[in-house]
């Protein structure tokens, strides 16, 4: 199956739904796709189903008895029947359905049924466990419940022949999708302040800063506009319906915003004992709202960092100026918080950007060898008496590959910064003395950086356009 045009890139995700619905097994076969909102599922699967001549139909939320009288009349409407039939339960729905013998069978938001209905996942594991034509592909927007249908005790367990998680555009992609090549700087803070989500174009009514003659016009224009839909999103994305504590979790996500990424830290800016952190912030993992990422250097320290940019841009800057931006509008406001946007969303952004760089786009010759974990890390300094950051640091198994020094900012990178890089690689032992060295700056580098990027080989130097095209 093709590709529709007017999916934009979902090349992979694509792939691997064909291939499902396609399968000439004679064996039924169940897949499980699932993301967060606003990431363009509904929109894939719809086309897939269309195109495998199936059956798609979006479940709402309601009682069983309304939810099965919905999937009663669409079955009218696939079958050309001259009634509605009256189903029982949904034992005699899939009875029907499996009967009617659709080459695809596509069940939307399913997660509402379960809720109802929490036979389903049982009833649903004896029909793909029998010889059958039928495929049934079930989506979903609620992480956990969807996760749950193939947990460790679930019914479905080991049924699923595909999982299929649909998450934002990479920085990469996301720069293609709102048009943006080559203006790298424009791309850069555009994904810092709202990420990869594909629905968020729309919500603009399709005005990329590519359309507008600077890029804080866009901000002020766009998405500080009151009346916008974005301006509200960051709220919505946080008023998340499976957690019940709002004001701890959105307490969490707001020190995270503000730079806070350690356990401790966060505990800190709350106010409450460490001890007490661990719930939200497994609770916000698993809904997909905030990552893990692990320190490759030392065991146990990780460091906490919110997997939706909108969310930052929201809790730093929309939510407490929302009531200045309605009554004295967004330009004010914005030249006001500027230099704070470009140390605590900017800087901090462009340093993921890095690891993601190394982890996904850098070369084994760029690295010195394959990759397997990146993330940031510290130096102990027995001089200064304390930790000195680490942005990047590249690791294949116990081996360091590369540290790295991201630099937001208007200045070029100058030899400084490299010398401060190299006393990090010295302090980590001597084991790792021949671990590469990567300068990302977004300004570019003084003629004597890039005197020593020709001449040295332990050294790498990334500007933005490296950053987006090379690796």
């Amino acid at each position: 199956m093709r590709k529709p045009r007017e999916v934009f890139d979902r090349i992979a995700e694509w792939t691997s739904l064909a291939e499902f619905a396609g399968s000439d097994s004679a064996q039924t076969r169940f897949g499980l796709v699932y993301g967060r909102r606003r990431q363009g599922k509904s929109w894939l699967i719809e086309r897939l189903t269309m195109q495998a001549k199936g059956w798609y139909w979006e479940a709402q939320q309601g009682t069983a008895r309304q939810q099965l009288d919905a999937f009663a009349q669409q079955f009218q409407v696939w079958n050309e029947l001259p009634a509605i039939p009256h189903f029982a339960d949904w034992h005699a729905a899939l009875e029907a359905s499996w009967t009617a013998r659709p080459p695809l069978l596509t069940i939307d938001e399913f997660q509402y049924l379960v809720a109802s209905s929490p036979e389903l996942p049982s009833l649903v594991q004896r029909r793909v466990s029998r010889r059958s034509d039928t495929r049934l592909l079930v989506c979903g927007s609620a992480l956990g419940p969807m996760r749950q249908l193939i947990g460790p005790d679930a019914p479905l367990r080991g049924r699923a022949s595909l999982e299929l998680v649909v998450r934002p555009f990479d920085f990469r992609t996301a720069a293609r999708y709102w048009q943006l090549e080559r203006d790298w700087e424009s791309a850069a803070r555009l994904h810092a302040l709202v990420g990869g989500t594909p629905a968020y174009l729309d919500f603009t009514g399709g005005r990329s800063p590519s359309t507008m003659s600077h890029f804080d016009d866009w901000v002020t224009d766009v998405l500080l506009n009151p009346t916008g839909a974005l301006f509200r999103e960051g709220r919505i994305l946080a008023d998340e319906p499976a957690v019940i504590d709002r004001s701890l979790y959105f307490g969490v996500l707001t020190a995270i915003a503000g730079g806070n990424t350690r356990r401790g830290q966060i505990a800190a800016t709350l106010g409450r004992p460490e001890n007490t952190l661990s719930h939200p912030l497994n609770t916000l993992i698993d809904l997909a709202m905030i990552d893990r990422v692990d320190d490759p250097l030392h065991q146990r320290r990780s460091t906490f960092h919110l997997t939706e940019p909108l969310l930052r841009t929201y809790a730093s800057i929309i939510g407490p100026n929302e009531r200045v931006i309605e009554r004295r509008g967004s330009r004010s406001v914005w030249h006001s918080i500027r230099g704070t946007v470009e140390s605590q969303i900017y800087g901090p952004h462009f340093e993921s950007l890095a690891r993601d760089w190394a982890l996904a786009h850098a070369s084994k010759e760029t690295l010195g060898g394959l990759v397997t974990t990146v993330g940031p890390s510290v130096a102990n300094s027995p001089t200064a008496k304390r930790e000195l950051e680490i942005d990047v640091v590249a690791t294949a198994g116990r081996e360091v590959l590369a540290i790295g020094e991201a630099k937001w900012t208007k200045q070029i990178v100058g030899v400084n910064v490299l010398r401060t890089l190299e006393l990090r690689r010295s302090l980590l032992g001597h084991g790792r003395a021949n671990a590469k060295l990567l300068l990302f700056s977004s300004a570019g580098f003084s003629p004597e950086v890039e005197q020593e990027g020709k001449r040295r080989h332990d050294l790498e130097l990334i500007d933005l356009e490296r950053l987006y095209t090379g690796d």
